[in-house]
């Protein structure tokens, strides 16, 4: 939340009253689409619902030598995705599904030459 909201709407919230909230940029509210910046949360049962909680969106249409995703609807955090490699290369470490983290990618996807013909 905003220094604008804490100033204007100051804490305590009463149960039932809400609270606005907005996540930084490259992350998303939980159960919210990728342009979703503001979400608003009650307070039920001393805490507030949803949880105002951000989660790290990986971006699948990153480029990468020699391979691809093949899914290109944003990841969010704590999300696996799947990339193939060209003809010729192979996943590094034989791992081509990799996880969403708030750091992005990991392990970073990698496709290593496995044909020393190519």
């Amino acid at each position: 939340m905003t220094e604008y909201l804490e100033r204007y709407k100051p804490f305590p919230k009463w149960e039932g009253q809400t609270i606005d909230f907005r996540c930084d940029h490259g992350f998303v509210p939980a159960n919210q689409q990728t342009g979703q910046t503001w979400q608003r949360a009650a307070c039920i049962n001393s805490r507030y619902v949803p949880e105002p909680k951000c989660f790290k969106v990986c971006d699948p249409s990153i480029r990468f030598d020699h391979g691809r995703f093949i899914n290109h609807d944003y990841i969010l955090e704590g999300n696996n995705i799947t990339f193939v490699c060209d003809t010729g290369y192979s996943p590094a470490n034989q791992q081509s599904t990799i996880t969403c983290t708030q750091k992005g990618w990991s392990p970073a996807p990698e496709c290593i030459l496995t044909d020393l013909s190519k």
